[in-house]
């Protein structure tokens, strides 16, 4: 059994994201994670992008039957260094609500998505902001984690600096975490199913779920992570 989360504020509109915080996308991973559990023993949790940080966030809680975390592209570090501006630009935008002509200018920012059929091509500054709030509360949580991770992460992800999920590794102390670096210039690398993220995915939570698999295979899979 499978269960696709769609997080509050995603695939319906800008506005309906800007009146979203992180938390909102927290619980909506913890219904996903409950009415799962009635059909599985085991769970495993798949994060991409802002998936991967609420995935994380989740296992820190270390919920009964998870048996692992994948955490894809995760956007610890952003390549755009305007990121630290958000807070106080959504707090301007804040102030400017009064007037619908200056919220248009203030509350949200154009996005050159890599797939503009099903993505936002306008972001809401708020989002921004809770990006930057989920970021800061993970940082606290990072020490809680048990839950054996895989972390895949695109070398040259024109979004997410390549570096955020070597920083999770870093502070993920009390996990055993594996690191697999995706030679690819995408961010959406699990759509797109780029250097063999599917496989490399569905091995790892086969391995979690059946730990008796045969070693051999195992060492020839953990050969292949490591390279």
């Amino acid at each position: 059994p499978v269960y696709g989360v769609r997080l509050p504020g995603h695939g319906t509109s800008p506005v309906d994201l800007r009146e979203r915080c992180w938390e909102d996308w927290l619980h909506a991973v913890k219904q996903g994670y409950e009415i799962l559990s009635a059909y599985a023993d085991k769970i495993c949790v798949i994060g991409f992008s802002t998936g991967g940080i609420l995935s994380l966030l989740y296992a820190a809680e270390q919920p009964q039957k998870l048996a692992g975390i994948v955490v894809i592209n995760p956007p610890v570090k952003l390549k755009n260094k305007n990121i630290k501006f958000a807070p106080i630009l959504h707090g301007v935008s804040r102030l400017m609500r009064w007037s619908s002509s200056l919220e248009s200018i203030t509350s949200y920012r154009s996005n050159n998505t890599e797939h503009p059929r099903i993505n936002y091509q306008s972001i809401p500054l708020k989002g921004l902001h809770e990006l930057v709030r989920m970021n800061q509360y993970l940082n606290k949580k990072l020490d809680s984690i048990d839950t054996p991770c895989l972390l895949l992460q695109s070398v040259d992800d024109p979004v997410i600096d390549a570096n955020s999920s070597k920083i999770l590794q870093d502070g993920l102390l009390n996990a055993n975490v594996s690191y697999v670096a995706i030679e690819s210039n995408r961010h959406g690398i699990l759509y797109e199913d780029e250097g063999n993220t599917h496989e490399l995915t569905m091995n790892y939570i086969q391995q979690l779920i059946n730990p008796l698999t045969d070693k051999a295979y195992l060492h020839k899979e953990k050969l292949q992570w490591e390279s």
